[in-house]
Parts: structure tokens; sequence; C-alpha cells
């Protein structure tokens, strides 16, 4: 029997929000984690806006889905140590206007990809304002996580 893989990026498998450079009453951040896409998180004009979402251990991914309405261009970066500190990207995309459509951004590592926090930065868009309706990353807990090992003292 093969088990789907299980969306890590929900606040429900203890994915977090770390940062994210606006908030809407009415739309705040913690929308892009409840995997709902009848709800999401709206900026609030200018750009760049970013979130970054944490994971309580280093995850290996293997697919991560954005759905969001109007970004024109998407950065995408992956952080390996504990603290959000130093990233590397991993997606620098420009997406076509979908007009009232949700755009679905998909990016597959072609290497395995181990991060324990993924930034997010709406460079551009289409609108004043951006919205972020789901993110979904396929993955499961690092095999340093596994082992509880950091991932630092393996060689």
């Amino acid at each position: 029997m093969v088990v789907p893989p299980e969306n890590i990026a929900l606040a429900s498998n203890g994915a977090k929000l770390a940062l994210a450079t606006s908030e809407h009453p009415k739309h705040p951040p913690d929308c892009i984690l409840d995997g709902n896409l009848k709800t999401f998180w709206i900026s609030t004009g200018l750009y760049p806006q970013e979130f970054v979402v944490s994971f309580p251990a280093p995850v290996s991914i293997s697919k991560i889905i954005v759905s969001s309405m109007k970004v024109a261009h998407w950065n995408i970066e992956a952080c390996k140590t504990d603290k959000p500190l130093q990233f590397e990207s991993i997606s620098d995309q420009s997406l076509e206007d979908t007009d009232n459509v949700l755009q679905t951004h998909a990016v597959s590592p072609q290497d395995p990809l181990v991060a324990r926090h993924l930034r997010f930065e709406a460079t551009r868009g289409y609108s004043p304002f951006i919205s972020v309706h789901r993110l979904v990353v396929y993955g499961e807990l690092s095999d340093a996580s596994a082992k509880n090992v950091p991932a630092a003292a393996e060689s």
C-alpha cells in the first residue's frame, strides 16, 4: 500500500510562521498554514513581501507548492540551521498573472533538500496586494532528526 505524502507545512503538524512582513486583521499570516484554500494571508502593500515557515526539526523536502494570487515573482530560500539566519536560494521564478485564479508555483528539488526554515519572498506583484492561500510542503523528518542527532554533528 502506497502512503500519500504528508503536508508538513501545516500548523497541526508543528509548522510555525517565524515572520511575516505584513498583517491584515481579517486575513492573518497564520492562514498560510491552515491547509484551507478559502482562508488566506493578504499583504498590505509595498514589495518585497515575505514570510518564513519554521519546522520543529530539520525536514527532508521533496516538493513545495505555493497557491497565491497576483504574485509576479517568488524567491524561495532554505535554511538548515536552528536559527533562521543563513538562507540559500532554491527557486527564483517569475509567474504569469492569472487574473483572479489561483497561481500554483511548484518546486521539486533535484537533490534532497534538508531545511529547518523556508523563506518565501514575493519581490514583485501584479497588484499592490498579494495573497497566499495555501502552502504545501511534502517531506518528512530528515535522517538527522529521526536519530535525534544535530545536522552539524553528522560526518
